[in-house]
């Protein structure tokens, strides 16, 4: 005769427990490492599509994890605020910008009015996938 063993229910019950308790470490954790593969992503990007701002670009970014541990971006670094600031020298890279014209009588003018973006982050979240499957 087949019965159900209530001291095998109980173990069960208490690893589904432990498991339950342990998740939110877990996912924090792995997050925590997904942040790192994005970032070096990231960092590879900027140094392959930019050349004059590599220095600056890869010195403002950061990892960040989110509090609760349920996501995880690579963004600039926070603090100053501003047309000058790091996010926003980032965002003009990335994105690209328009070409103010000179107030000044220079020999040299430019032909184009805007500056394409390197979309860095955009590349770099392309190729995400595979990297992090070898996680």
């Amino acid at each position: 005769m087949q019965s159900i063993d209530e001291g095998e229910l109980a173990r069960i019950g208490k690893r589904i427990d432990k498991l339950l308790k342990d998740a939110p470490n877990m996912r924090r954790k792995l997050h925590e490492q997904m942040g790192d593969v994005a970032y070096n992503a990231v960092m590879q990007e900027v140094s392959r599509s930019t050349q004059r701002h590599t220095g600056n670009l890869q010195r403002w970014q950061s990892k960040y994890v989110g509090s609760g541990g349920g996501y995880t971006a690579v963004r600039a670094e926070k603090g100053i605020v501003g047309k000058n600031s790091p996010g926003a020298i980032t965002n003009y890279v990335n994105s690209g910008h328009r070409i103010r014209p000179s107030n000044t009588n220079r020999k040299r003018k430019t032909n184009v009015a805007y500056v394409d973006g390197r979309y860095f982050y955009q590349t770099s979240k392309r190729d995400l996938p595979e990297k992090l499957a070898r996680l």
